[in-house]
């Protein structure tokens, strides 16, 4: 015959020794159910979230930012994380001294709520003089969501090396990645390499505030665009979004970006006319191979709504299409 009363103690004791050990992994954060809340004011305290995060990779954690915290490295998100501001505040996390992706994700992130008076903000720190890769990358299986309350801001992709090609002022999306952008903004992202000003050449710089990759026609990036705005970023080739994998727009906007790199508060990024003569699409540039030593991209974007306005390039202010890339506009 069972006793319930001893296989209840038993229980007990099992929940206490995994609230325990939650306990030990979270240090004095606040938690609830299965530890999965996280108050992070200091980079050692975000970086304790995302490695418990990443060490349980099915169980959505959310990190609530309540102030400005000033980051030292990249950090790879693995697992499942919401990452917003705490309520009634503007969070924000910030560049500092290094030049990888601030985030590169394999698992998922969503960022931003659903609040209008709550922000966070992933800034690169261009205004303080840093600079460094695309602030967030979203690498092969990885998924990155941005809702309302989120912006990605003042980030500088920037080379001085011929062999180097910056992809990506705000965010990369690399082949098998997906970025869905329901709500939030993109704004002051520059992508740009000092070293090639003509965009014919190899490595010129792409993307300043999205940049989507694409290795075949099998094997792409995925934006989704359904709300939101990009706006005053600028690149060599698509000041707004540079796109060869594939792109659907919704909705949203993709307003005042700029394929000449001309400063919006970043250091010394304004070019001069010769400089800029060959520089293509200022809100958007599509591309269906990069070379012609190059296979056939994805490239396929479709725009079913939003919004495309007062963007500048020497060639393709709004949209520009090259190398076999296909749009189809229906609204």
């Amino acid at each position: 015959m069972w006793n319930y009363r001893r296989i209840n103690k038993l229980a007990l004791t099992a929940l206490a020794g995994i609230v325990l050990v939650g306990s030990c992994l979270l240090g004095e954060n606040k938690t609830v159910s299965a530890k999965e809340i996280y108050v992070c004011s200091t980079e050692e305290e975000l970086s304790r979230a995302i490695t418990y995060s990443n060490q349980h990779k099915e169980t959505w954690v959310s990190i609530k930012i309540p102030r400005m915290i000033e980051i030292s490295k990249g950090y790879e998100i693995e697992g499942k994380v919401r990452m917003f501001a705490l309520e009634d505040s503007h969070g924000k996390i910030r560049r500092k001294g290094f030049e990888v992706s601030m985030f590169s994700i394999t698992g998922r992130l969503q960022l931003g709520s659903a609040s209008e008076e709550t922000w966070i903000e992933i800034d690169g720190g261009a205004r303080q003089g840093e600079r460094g890769n695309a602030a967030v990358e979203v690498k092969n299986g990885g998924k990155l969501e941005m809702l309302q309350g989120c912006r990605i801001q003042y980030n500088y992709n920037k080379s001085e090396d011929k062999e180097v090609f910056p992809r990506g002022g705000g965010v990369l999306v690399k082949s098998g990645g997906t970025f869905i952008m329901n709500e939030g903004q993109i704004h002051d992202c520059w992508s740009k390499n000092t070293k090639i000003l003509d965009v014919r050449e190899k490595n010129a710089a792409v993307g300043g505030g999205v940049a989507v990759e694409s290795e075949d026609e099998s094997h792409y990036g995925t934006f989704l665009m359904y709300g939101g705005r990009i706006y005053h970023c600028a690149s060599q080739q698509g000041g707004g979004i540079f796109s060869c994998g594939k792109f659907l727009m919704d909705g949203g906007e993709i307003c005042e970006n700029y394929a000449d790199v001309k400063s919006h508060g970043s250091e010394g990024c304004r070019v001069s006319y010769e400089e800029c003569a060959y520089n293509t699409g200022g809100g958007i540039k599509l591309q269906g191979y990069l070379d012609e030593s190059s296979p056939r991209l994805y490239a396929r974007t479709e725009i079913t709504g939003g919004n495309i306005c007062h963007n500048e390039a020497y060639n393709g202010g709004g949209i520009r299409i090259t190398n076999g890339a296909r749009l189809k506009i229906t609204g």
